[in-house]
């Protein structure tokens, strides 16, 4: 039912790019023979499909939330993007490439395909992270780049990473040498990346530009969808063509330094075929990873328990993992539920897994925003269906960072959420069946 596909797509707010212009150290005119010599043809996402007036969805999606200068874009059905981020502690602007679906205005009404929209019966995932890059991401990336937390929360002792700096402090020794002046390395996955993985991208040109100081970046952007993944491998390459002109950078190249970025498909499973694929992918770096990356990943509910063992199996003990997203009726609090099935109590056999801080006032810049339109929804309420009202429940992003203090037993974690979930999911079941009297 196509009323019922445009509902859900609603849900989803695609981000709008703010217009204050800035210099920026390339266009996208430059780089159009960078990728044309730089990307091959089979990596590009297959983006001709033969659509019937019938099959077609409009879905009016809105964006509230951007904190990332867009500096350049293309034309045509997908566009090149340039996103420029100024970082006033170290001087300078963090400068990254993505390709990306054409951003429609606010109160413009874009078309999506239902036959795309639907592609989880094909690929055993949905496709929202094809139909644009949304508000969750952006706002991720900006609260790992320079995020200020709101005064008064009790968290001066508290070392969150946000801010560059706090994000490197999270990078362990490489080598066999260890001491402040050893080379380290920040080892970062980003589940759910969707079709530009911003937060990653952002942390990889940290390091191409010299802000990374010693610490060199491992950057691994995961997604369950393939063309997802293929586009992330143009994204990748792109932002490393930034600096292939510069003299001296002839050697800062994807996969050519001690910092890459490498995209590739995984979808989140809880069963043992999920936890062999997790293994695989940390078997290639020898190490688990020491931030682990997320926005938007936890509205289907039906993967909760899933995204939790990925997270559990991929990061270190001591790691960071950082979700962004709004609470989306019941999902998100649902979600923190599933962590404390695992989360059990001192005295148990097992200790608690992660430790969790869930925050809404996790950036001034942000905060302002959010409260900025709650005043306008006060003072004009709902103008029109071009114009739709601000609804924190789904609009407005939520920071949630988890710290992995143990190991994820295989056996025993994987069997309480899986068990969680099962009950949960008959509950749910349960409360849709009709009341007889």
């Amino acid at each position: 039912d196509a009323n019922v596909v445009e509902e859900w797509a609603r849900k989803f707010g695609s981000i709008e790019p703010l217009s204050d212009g800035g210099d920026a150290s390339f266009s996208c005119d430059d780089i159009g023979g960078r990728i044309d010599k730089q990307v091959p043809g089979s990596i590009l996402p297959n983006t001709d499909v033969n659509e019937k007036e019938s099959d077609i969805v409009t879905v009016h999606i809105i964006s509230k939330f951007m904190n990332i200068r867009l500096t350049d874009s293309d034309s045509g059905s997908f566009e090149c993007v340039g996103y420029a981020i100024d970082l006033p502690m170290h001087n300078k602007t963090l400068q990254f490439i993505t390709r990306e679906r054409i951003r429609h205005n606010i109160g413009d009404r874009g078309k999506v395909n239902l036959k795309a929209l639907m592609s989880h019966r094909t690929h055993g995932v949905d496709n929202t992270g094809n139909v644009g890059v949304w508000d969750s991401e952006s706002t991720l990336t900006h609260c790992l780049l320079r995020g200020v937390p709101v005064d008064g929360q009790g968290l001066e002792n508290v070392t969150l990473p946000f801010g560059l700096d706090n994000v490197l402090s999270l990078a362990t020794p490489f080598g066999p040498q260890g001491g402040d002046k050893a080379g380290k390395v920040l080892r970062v996955v980003e589940l759910g990346a969707g079709m530009a993985g911003l937060a990653g991208l952002a942390l990889f040109a940290a390091s191409q530009t010299g802000l990374s100081r010693n610490v060199s970046m491992e950057v691994l952007l995961t997604d369950g969808h393939p063309n997802c993944v293929k586009n992330n491998q143009v994204c990748a390459l792109l932002t490393s063509s930034i600096d292939a002109d510069d003299k001296g950078h002839e050697d800062r190249g994807n996969l050519k330094t001690k910092s890459n970025i490498r995209s590739c498909r995984l979808l989140w499973k809880s069963d043992q075929s999920g936890a062999e694929e997790c293994a695989a992918l940390t078997n290639e770096t020898s190490k688990l990873f020491d931030l682990c990356l997320a926005s938007d990943c936890t509205h289907f509910q039906e993967f909760h328990s899933s995204l939790l063992a990925t997270i559990g199996r991929l990061l270190r003990v001591g790691g960071v993992c950082v979700l962004c997203q709004p609470h989306r009726g019941t999902s998100l609090n649902r979600f923190m539920r599933m962590i404390q099935s695992v989360n059990r109590k001192e005295g148990e056999e097992y200790s608690p897994l992660f430790d969790l801080l869930l925050l809404e006032r996790h950036d001034t810049k942000v905060w302002n925003m959010h409260k900025s339109f709650l005043s306008d929804n006060k003072k004009h309420g709902r103008q029109s269906a071009q114009n739709p009202n601000y609804d924190p429940d789904i609009h407005f992003p939520l920071i949630l960072i988890l710290k992995k203090i143990r190991e994820y037993n295989e056996m025993e974690d994987t069997y309480l959420l899986e068990r969680h979930q099962r009950e949960r999911d008959c509950i749910l079941e349960e409360e849709k069946q009709p009341q007889t009297s």
